[in-house]
C-alpha cells in the first residue's frame, strides 16, 4: 500500500543504489549501525526491568492486588511531625477559675499595687485583702454593690472619672478626700481597688496605672 505517493520497489532500489555508490555511504552506515545498537540495548534494559526477579519472597497486596517483599510491607515512611496522642490530658490551667482578690502573685503586688506582699491581711468578712508599702496601703475585694448605682451623688465621693482597661470602662473617684478608689468587674464580679498614700494626690494616676496592670494578669 503506497501512502502519499511514496516511492515503489523498484524506486527504492535505485534511491539504495544511489545510497551505496556514495563516498560517505560506510561512515552513514556505521552511524545508523550505532543507532540501531543502541535502540536495542535500550529495549533489552526495559525489558530486563519488566522481568520479576525468581526466587524472592512476595506477600499479597489486599489493597492493590500486586505481590509486594515482606520489607515494603513491615515498613513506613516516618513522618517528620512529633506523634499527638488523643488521650494525652489537658494541661491543667495556671489561672483560678473564679478571680481571688487576694490571690494577685508577689511580682504583680509590688511592681504594680507598690506594696509589700508578706503584709497580706485578710478582711474579717473575706471578701478581700490588704496589703501596705512604703506610706502606702491597698486593697483589693468584692463590692456588695456600694457606689455602683449612683457614685455621683454618694457622700464622701469626688473627682468621679472613668478610663478604659482590661476592655472595659471602669469608674474612678476620690472617697473622703484621702483614698482613691477604681470598680472594675472581673468574672462578673465588682471589684473595688482602694489605694491610700501618705503624700495623696487626687490624680490617682498610681491606682490607674496599678489597676490597668492588675487586670492584664487577672
Amino acid at each position: 500500500m503506497r501512502v502519499g505517493g511514496g516511492p515503489d520497489r523498484a524506486g527504492r532500489a535505485e534511491i539504495l543504489l544511489n545510497f551505496g555508490n556514495r563516498p560517505d555511504a560506510g561512515r552513514v552506515q556505521v552511524q545508523v549501525g550505532k543507532k540501531i545498537a543502541a535502540l536495542v540495548l535500550c529495549l533489552l534494559v526495559l525489558s530486563g526491568c519488566s522481568k520479576t526477579v525468581q526466587g524472592k519472597a512476595v506477600v499479597e497486596d489486599n489493597w492493590r492486588g500486586q505481590g509486594t517483599t515482606p520489607s515494603a510491607t513491615s515498613s513506613s515512611p516516618r513522618s517528620p511531625w512529633p506523634r499527638t496522642s488523643s488521650s494525652r490530658p489537658l494541661p491543667s490551667p495556671s489561672k483560678p477559675a473564679v478571680f481571688d482578690p487576694c490571690g494577685f502573685d508577689d511580682i504583680a503586688l509590688t511592681i504594680y499595687a507598690g506594696v509589700d506582699p508578706e503584709t497580706k491581711t485578710a478582711s474579717a468578712d473575706g471578701d478581700g485583702c490588704t496589703w501596705t508599702g512604703d506610706g502606702r496601703v491597698f486593697t483589693a475585694a468584692f463590692n456588695d454593690g456600694v457606689y455602683t448605682e449612683s457614685p455621683a451623688t454618694t457622700p464622701g465621693v469626688s473627682g468621679l472619672t472613668e478610663f478604659d482597661a482590661g476592655g472595659q470602662p471602669i469608674r474612678m473617684f476620690v472617697l473622703n478626700g484621702k483614698s482613691c478608689v477604681t470598680l472594675p468587674e472581673i468574672d462578673g464580679r465588682t471589684v473595688q481597688f482602694t489605694m491610700t498614700d501618705d503624700e495623696f494626690s487626687s490624680f490617682c494616676i498610681s491606682l490607674q496605672v496599678a489597676t490597668t496592670l492588675l487586670l492584664e494578669d487577672s
